[in-house]
């Protein structure tokens, strides 16, 4: 025969009771050992990513103020000597007085005019420009023919 319903219910309910008690034994054991459970599981990091289990552990290296450098990184350019750009004439139309420089290991490409070239001047003329604001961007002026 099959046990009735009240039976199980009867024994459900003893282990709920049984294990609600070992919960409770178990988290008395805890509280009595003295340590909490967060403080555990917290760990303090220093500068260099280390873990420390407290912040007293963690030792902070002195900055002097002589060593700490405030200033403007220069600008480094592939430059030409006197702070000019190298590049190569890429492309030049005599007819209409303009030409355009690629810049040497970038992809930079500035416009020129003529009248700031040599008279000399080919495509693929390699050449040492400055550069100036335009309100279409930058354009090579003061151009001079390094190699051909």
């Amino acid at each position: 025969m099959a046990q009735s319903f009240s039976f199980n219910k009867r024994q459900k309910e003893k282990s709920k009771q049984k294990k609600k008690l070992e919960k409770q034994k178990r988290k008395e054991l805890r509280k009595s050992q003295g340590k909490s459970s967060m403080d555990d599981m917290i760990a303090y990091e220093d500068e260099y990513g280390r873990l420390h289990s407290s912040p007293d552990d963690i030792v902070k290296d002195e900055v002097k103020l002589e060593d700490i450098e405030v200033s403007i990184p220069k600008k480094s350019d592939d430059e030409g000597g006197n702070g000019s750009l190298i590049g190569k004439v890429s492309y030049l139309n005599v007819e209409k007085g303009y030409g355009f420089i690629q810049q040497e290991d970038a992809r930079n490409s500035f416009y020129f005019r003529l009248s700031n070239a040599p008279d000399e001047i080919e495509i693929e003329d390699k050449v040492s420009f400055k550069t100036e604001d335009s309100a279409r961007g930058k354009n090579a002026i003061d151009i001079a023919i390094v190699s051909r």
